[in-house]
């Protein structure tokens, strides 16, 4: 499969005057002058040099805590002083990276809000006018805010500025806390809250990052301010009633219709309220209305959506009642239904999220490539499970604390070249941790959808016109077993990471396979492509011929005096080591076994 070739793209967010656009489009002299650009701002960490006196470069890193004043100021000047020398000119402010979504966004809607001296929030509407994929971050907001509030100038002894830099870090957790609080239910369709930001700003940012457009409250809780001041239709739920069997026979369904008809509606629903049990009855009696199913259907929806899903007895007892209730065919369109049923992992706001790092530069193997935490068995280590540990705290910080980060399970064994590596697989549940990583072995840490290792639909704002690559792809390589024995197909998976711009490789190669496994297993189902090429060997099968084949383990073995009788029996060969004919034809195609 190879990559398609990218269109340019550049949209106007000032016709004739601002563009905003991917970086190697805008390169391209025949595409600027179409549009007239004279000058360009390119935003990214690895952008390149600058191509002369009309070509700014910024080096703006797509993270929360990025502190970026000084970037706007610079860039801000600089479109300033270039409209007043060129009055006849065009700039264009791009991005390496062609998918402007949240974590790929950087800089660029900020610098351009100044440029056009309106107040920063219209400044951002302005340009998701002219390119809706814009998606800044919090961190970065909040700062354009600041900004504003400095009088467009980055002032480091002013008032604003020092206290805002006082207490940015915190802020800033604090919001990707209450963000990590809303759980998916169905994609771009309905989520559910149990704490919502105090912080106007926050609670802004927070309904338009998940694009929320209709609140249910259930109980007395307040109505945030800023769903009044964004105009969102507000349902409240009453819950004075004491008799439990009677709310949720009269309450329930009412709270499910208005789910049901907001979604027909084409919009995206938040269940808001500190009753978890409640809201999880609501939530229930819309699934099981939607979908035609049984309360324990529904159950087993949520349980696979909420990764911390554990319902009391009141909740079984009345989701019995449930099932009793004429809930109606509320049919809320295939396009839901097919989500309630089947996650295709295409939503960008997924619930269970992997951790890949970034191989530091400076390392002498496999530099900058796209990883996982690991290493090498110690002597004092006790289990696999104790390796991994010591490696991710080593690496990142993640601590060995079982209780905030319990086991969920180790994976069987894979090859890699002339290691044999196991994965251990873990669930972080302490939402407070705050990576710490190690230069020497690790650049950057990012987040990916776990379910999006199952799929070819990218998990990131996209424009199919303007990707550089597709998202999913493979190579199938010539494997043979040992020299001289026939060759056999290996199937190599690589998935874009939206990350690109800043220099982040795909995952790819064993990281891929490690993790397309991990997802097989943690949401039940086969991924939507063929993991294996045809008539290729499993895992296990390549693991017996290489500890009886490949030197490095041979030597390995002898000198641990390992006995290799089920790798010769798994391989296919007598004590002397000749190939014999196995009983059974090799199946043709593996799924789901690496």
């Amino acid at each position: 499969m190879q990559p398609t070739r990218p269109v340019p793209s550049s949209s106007a967010i000032i016709d004739g005057k601002l563009y905003l656009g991917n970086l190697q489009s805008n390169l391209d002299g025949e595409h600027r002058a179409s549009l007239g650009i004279t000058h360009i701002v390119s935003v990214c960490p690895e952008g390149g040099p600058s191509t002369g006196p009309t070509h700014l470069v910024l080096d703006v890193k797509d993270n929360e805590y990025e502190d970026i004043l000084g970037h706007l100021e610079r860039g801000a000047c600089t479109l300033h002083d270039w409209r007043v020398e060129e009055r006849d000119g065009c700039c264009c402010v791009s991005d390496k990276n062609t998918r402007y979504g949240r974590d790929g966004s950087t800089g660029l809607y900020q610098i351009s809000s100044v440029h056009s001296f309106i107040n920063g929030s219209d400044g951002l509407l302005t340009e998701r006018a002219g390119r809706k994929e814009i998606h800044p971050n919090y961190g970065f907001l909040k700062q354009l805010q600041i900004y504003v509030q400095c009088g467009y100038a980055f002032k480091p002894k002013d008032p604003t500025y020092r206290s805002w830099k006082r207490r940015y870090t915190h802020g800033v957790r604090q919001y990707l806390e209450y963000a990590e609080d809303v759980a998916i239910i169905v994609p771009d369709r309905l989520s559910i809250a149990t704490d919502f930001p105090a912080d106007g700003l926050q609670g802004r940012w927070m309904l338009q990052e998940f694009e929320i457009t209709h609140l249910v409250v259930i109980g007395s809780e307040e109505v945030p301010s800023c769903a009044t001041n964004l105009r969102l239709p507000v349902h409240r739920v009453d819950t004075s009633e004491p008799d439990i069997d009677i709310w949720t026979k009269k309450a329930v369904p009412s709270a499910a219709r208005v789910i049901e008809q907001a979604i027909k509606g084409d919009g995206s629903v938040l269940v808001y309220s500190k009753h978890e049990t409640k809201s999880l009855l609501v939530i229930c009696a819309y699934l099981m209305a939607a979908s035609r199913l049984s309360s324990r259907e529904a159950m087993s929806v949520m349980e696979e959506r909420l990764v911390l899903f554990d319902p009391c007895p009141t909740f079984f007892r009345q989701s019995e009642i449930l099932d009793t209730l004429p809930l109606g065919e509320i049919s809320s369109g295939d396009a839901t239904q097919d989500s309630i049923k089947s996650d295709q992992g295409s939503s960008q706001k997924s619930r269970r999220q992997s951790f890949p790092t970034t191989r530091s530069s400076s390392l002498r193997t496999y530099a900058g490539d796209t990883s996982l935490p690991g290493g090498k068995v110690d002597p004092e280590d006790n289990s696999i499970e104790d390796t991994a540990r010591r490696e991710a705290f080593e690496e990142i910080g993640l601590p060995r604390d079982k209780l905030k980060v319990p086991l969920l399970c180790v994976l069987e064994p894979f090859l890699a070249a002339e290691l044999i590596v196991i994965p251990v697989v873990v669930l972080i549940l302490d939402k407070s941790l705050t990576p710490l990583l190690n230069q020497a072995e690790v650049d950057s840490l990012f987040s990916h959808p776990l379910a999006s290792f199952l799929s070819t639909t990218p998990p990131f704002p996209s424009e199919p016109d303007t990707l550089e690559f597709e998202y999913h792809t493979f190579h199938d390589y010539d494997y043979a077993h040992s020299p001289g024995a026939r060759k056999d197909k290996f199937r190599v998976h690589s998935f874009l990471t939206g990350r690109e711009a800043g220099g982040v490789k795909p995952v790819f190669g064993l990281t891929a396979a490690m993790l397309i496994r991990t997802a097989t297993i943690g949401y039940g189902r086969e991924p939507s492509f063929e993991v294996h090429a045809p008539g290729s060997p499993s895992t296990e099968e390549r693991i017996a011929w290489a500890l009886l084949t490949r030197k490095v383990f041979v030597d390995a073995c002898e000198k641990e005096g390992v006995d290799l009788t089920v790798a010769r029996r798994i391989a296919g060969v007598d004590d002397q080591g000749s190939r014999v004919r196995l009983k059974e034809k090799r199946r043709k195609q593996v799924r789901s076994k690496l």
